[in-house]
């Protein structure tokens, strides 16, 4: 059992099987389903499995494998153009409802603290901005160098919550936390709303939790929403889906104004 900032981290099997079950009673087609990720490159190679490969398994089958939007840390890496790609293969494929699961992930030891001895980019990001006490205090060709242009992205998003982020009684605790508010906002701008019309798209977002010594991940959850733009409907799945966890963040990834406008636009 999760103890400590993610004690209501659920193990991925269960997650998964929660979300799906709530998603279904909203009239969410399995069967005609694509999965996107927005995580990091280093939380899908880590040994055990990532989430978004979960969610794929159950919804388009075992041997799936989800599309890939994120970038270091969890950012939109790919931006607009990832996930283009990812609508107009869906709507090759003949699939109307879409699936997005998103956000950063941390690797704890057996002990509950934060791991620094496994690979983190955001941990890297966070350093480095703590060794130059600041943005103002980082190499203008670090932030130029177009041969690591997502470190560079990181850093800079990272700065923006630096301050918050140390002021915090355990920093490496909070980062996460900010980057996930970081990673739906930017998903916010990279998604098409206007060209989601005929589609369902549902989301799930959440902090991937990485335990030493266990080989399954658990996911801190932080939202789950259900788009459909056509029957004007969307909705906060959140406490439905996991009414035992008081979660600590209230921002949406769907903009409440799309639903409206697309109303407007119907009258």
């Amino acid at each position: 059992k999760m103890r400590g900032v993610f004690a209501g981290a659920l193990r991925a099997e269960e997650a998964c099987a929660r979300v799906l079950r709530v998603l279904q009673s909203q009239g969410f087609q399995f069967p005609s389903a694509k999965v996107a990720t927005c995580i990091c490159p280093q939380a899908a190679a880590t040994p055990g499995g990532d989430l978004g490969s979960s969610f794929a398994g159950l919804v388009e089958g075992p041997a799936s494998a989800p599309f890939a939007v994120g970038g270091l840390a969890g950012l939109p890496g790919g931006g607009k153009s990832s996930w283009q790609l990812f609508t107009s293969q869906a709507m090759r494929e003949g699939k109307k409802d879409l699936f997005l699961f998103y956000g950063p992930h941390v690797h704890l030891t057996a002990a509950h603290s934060v791991n620094n001895q496994m690979p983190c980019a955001a941990i890297g990001a966070f350093q480095t901005l703590e060794a130059a006490e600041g943005i103002a205090g980082i190499d203008d060709e670090l932030l130029r160098d177009k041969y690591d242009l997502q470190m560079a992205t990181l850093i800079v998003r990272t700065a923006r919550h630096f301050e918050d982020i140390l002021s915090h009684p355990s920093p490496e605790m909070k980062l996460p936390f900010s980057l996930f508010s970081t990673i739906q906002g930017e998903m916010q701008e990279v998604i098409e709303w206007g060209a989601l019309p005929e589609m369902r798209l549902a989301s799930v977002g959440g902090i991937t939790v990485f335990v030493e010594g266990n080989p399954e991940p658990f996911l801190f959850p932080l939202a789950v929403e259900y788009l459909d733009a056509q029957a004007g409907i969307l909705a906060d799945l959140f406490e439905d889906t996991f009414p035992e966890v008081d979660r600590p963040h209230d921002g949406m990834l769907f903009p409440i104004h799309q639903v409206e406008d697309d109303d407007d636009q119907e009258e």
